[in-house]
């Protein structure tokens, strides 16, 4: 009986579900409603724990900024297939305490031109980090997929950037031409 009840543990909260519908003198239902929030409540920071390791497994180069796990600066290199190629950035993280169930807030350290980057401060602009965000992504996806699509397909219609958005659309050669002469390696 142990060994059932140790396994079924081992999805706690399926398994205190499980014990408490069928051997209900096991838990009391104060016991379990306390435990239910103790997970509630670590869950988030169980995440935020478990996505910077993953992050840091995908061979990114990760700098803590304080001692918890919340706010730190993530290495990130230009895509190839486009002009930010060559360059890299370094882009600072915060995760809010409501994270994964909250975006991250991303920006832009060292200086970059684009339209969708806010040349002052270094905020983007990228709808789904700021506005369509889903518990299901995670940091992981933000360097691998969300950063990358920005610098492939910047959308000058929607600029924190103006005058990188009309050079863009106004002469694409000479946007690119001023995006490679502004690359720099910031970890050099």
């Amino acid at each position: 009986m142990k060994s059932w009840i140790h396994s079924l543990m081992s999805e706690p909260l399926l398994g205190v579900a499980f014990l408490c519908e069928e051997i209900p003198f096991l838990f009391s239902s104060h016991l379990v409603s306390s435990f239910l929030k103790k997970k509630k409540m670590s869950s988030p920071s169980k995440r935020r724990e478990m996505d910077l390791m993953k992050l840091m497994m995908s061979d990114y180069k990760v700098e803590m900024i304080n001692d918890g796990m919340q706010e730190f600066y993530v290495e990130f290199n230009g895509p190839k297939d486009s002009p930010y190629h060559g360059g890299v950035w370094k882009i600072r993280v915060e995760l809010p305490d409501a994270y994964p169930y909250k975006s991250p807030s991303i920006g832009f350290i060292n200086k970059i031109y684009h339209p969708n980057v806010d040349e002052m401060s270094g905020s983007v602009c990228l709808d789904v980090i700021n506005q369509t965000w889903s518990p299901m992504f995670d940091l992981v996806n933000v360097f691998e997929v969300f950063l990358p699509q920005l610098l492939l397909y910047p959308n000058p219609s929607d600029p924190l950037n103006g005058e990188a958005a009309a050079l863009m659309m106004r002469d694409r050669t000479s946007y690119e031409q001023r995006v490679k002469g502004l690359l720099c390696s910031f970890f050099e």
